[in-house]
């Protein structure tokens, strides 16, 4: 018989069940507490945050938060802010609990579905290729078969949205970081460029998550306001918060961090750089297909 160290939650079975519970409720409280304290470093102290994770210049595990009371209780490890992945993660992860309608990822289906792009393509893809033709009904085929169908009643759509929505901000974001980048004439290195704008993006979603909750919560109807106003309200306020995020203090903390940067030059870039995605997002949806519509209407 083999024999092992005893601990303390081996001496009764209700202390070991307790000591499994603790483990597991702190596991799943952990990620949020760290996504928590990164909010609260990203704003409130943004400068010696982003040095110590850009730069070094102290430990990420000395930073201090109001969170980092709950630390002791709940585990061992290290008490670190999330990486950058991470904290997009965490920020996804919260926009959906709150509810939020992913505008990304599920935006551009419900774009491609109601224009009927996509069955354009495929059907002028099947007029130019027999044999692609005939690989596109079988795939469509299998799509539309009964055990699909099943597997899909199964499947919680809102975490296939936002798993999607996580690897359409990953992509989107390193092209976007990429050509930030450039415009800004290499002041700032790549993978400075993609980690800061991935913080940008978490705090996007999780300010996202916070205004949903709000919204669904508030009662407006009571005022006797029309009907559509929280919707009007909503997206105002999440277009103010987009401006923030994405132009105003990208602005005022990056020239802290890379002094060769201006406050200017980085809105400028960002400006741009949101540009350039809109059109590419624009061609790759709708606009080809206006392009081959006029293109066909001058040959003609």
């Amino acid at each position: 018989m083999r024999n092992y160290e005893r601990g303390d939650a081996d001496h009764t079975p209700v202390l070991a069940m307790l000591y499994q519970i603790r483990t597991a409720v702190a596991d799943l409280i952990v990620p949020l507490v760290a996504g928590l304290m990164t909010v609260w470093l990203v704003v409130v102290t943004p400068s010696h945050f982003f040095k110590a994770s850009f730069f070094h210049e102290r430990p990420l595990e000395k930073l201090r938060s109001p969170f980092l009371v709950l630390w002791p209780f709940l585990s061992k490890e290290e008490r670190r802010p999330l990486d950058p992945a991470q904290f997009l993660l965490f920020g996804i992860f919260t926009a959906a609990l709150a509810g939020f309608g992913f505008d990304n990822s599920n935006q551009l289906r419900g774009l491609l579905r109601e224009t009927g792009v996509t069955e354009s393509l495929l059907a002028y893809l099947s007029r130019q290729n027999a044999a692609l033709g005939q690989t596109i009904t079988a795939v469509q085929r299998i799509l539309q078969s009964g055990p699909v169908a099943a597997l899909q009643t199964f499947m919680d759509q809102s975490l296939i949205a936002a798993i999607w929505e996580l690897i359409v901000n990953l992509f989107v974001t390193a092209v976007f970081a990429y050509i930030f980048y450039l415009l800004v004439r290499r002041q700032i290195s790549p993978r400075h460029s993609y980690s800061f704008w991935l913080y940008m993006r978490g705090m996007q979603y999780f300010t996202t998550a916070v205004s949903t909750l709000f919204f669904s919560l508030s009662s407006l109807s009571i005022l006797g306001l029309p009907e559509i106003t929280p919707d009007i309200l909503f997206w105002l306020f999440e277009t103010a918060l987009r401006l923030v995020w994405l132009f105003l203090f990208p602005a005022i903390v990056l020239p802290r961090l890379f002094p060769e940067l201006t406050a200017k030059r980085v809105l400028g870039a960002s400006l741009v750089g949101n540009l350039i995605l809109i059109g590419a997002n624009w061609l790759l949806t709708t606009g080809w297909v206006f392009m081959l519509a006029v293109l066909g209407a001058a040959a003609s």
